[in-house]
């Protein structure tokens, strides 16, 4: 389809809880793909599709002017991890275009230093990342510390997820541990905010076998 999202309800009744936003700020989204190639073990987008299916930048241009006739403040990239495709940064211009705050998912792996730069520049405000299960090691977030890092350098807002499983807090002492080495890490990354996610896993994961 070619209808935007924000033709699916009153775009003044969308109040996201983000950082510096107030209650009469608008705020919309905005998708340019689909997919992830990443499959980790939680996550439901690999099973839709294990690739990266782009929208035309045409299309996503077509969209950016629509989008900025409602004057949003704010606008979030629902991308499931929006650097990962080849076009992105054409993409992140014409968004830019619309003159709102962007914030948008990727993972760490791809917030390098010129990366961020760029995102910077041209409006982004707040990336979110995923955190995960504290207790896993996952392959995109082997260099989170410093992507953190270098968001922070470039004044990006840092919003983490994070999981819990709760086949891993099924005890007061497990539960006691998880949570002051979540704490831990809040403390290492300092971000402006955080999601937590309680953990519900969808069949055909890796988890729902578990």
């Amino acid at each position: 389809s070619r209808l935007p999202r924000y033709d699916l309800w009153d775009i003044n009744l969308n109040q996201q809880i983000i950082p510096d936003k107030s209650p009469s700020d608008l705020v919309t989204s905005i998708n340019t793909s689909q997919g992830c190639p990443m499959r980790c073990d939680f996550c439901c987008s690999p099973l839709m599709s294990d690739r990266i299916i782009s929208k035309p930048l045409s299309l996503v241009s077509w969209e950016c002017r629509e989008l900025k006739k409602r004057s949003p403040k704010y606008i979030f990239i629902r991308d499931e991890n929006f650097p990962l495709q080849t076009d992105w940064k054409e993409k992140l211009i014409e968004i830019e275009s619309i003159g709102a705050k962007i914030y948008l998912f990727a993972s760490a792996n791809l917030c390098t230093p010129s990366n961020i730069e760029f995102m910077a520049s041209h409006g982004v405000y707040m990336i979110c990342l995923g955190l995960e299960d504290i207790t896993e090691n996952y392959t995109k977030n082997k260099t989170l510390d410093n992507a953190v890092k270098i968001l922070h350098d470039y004044g990006v807002y840092v919003y983490l997820s994070f999981i819990v499983n709760p086949t891993k807090i099924n005890t007061d002492e497990k539960s006691e541990e998880f949570y002051l080495r979540l704490m831990s890490r809040f403390n290492d990354l300092r971000p402006e905010m955080v999601c937590g996610n309680f953990l519900m896993p969808f069949k055909g994961t890796k988890l729902w076998d578990q």
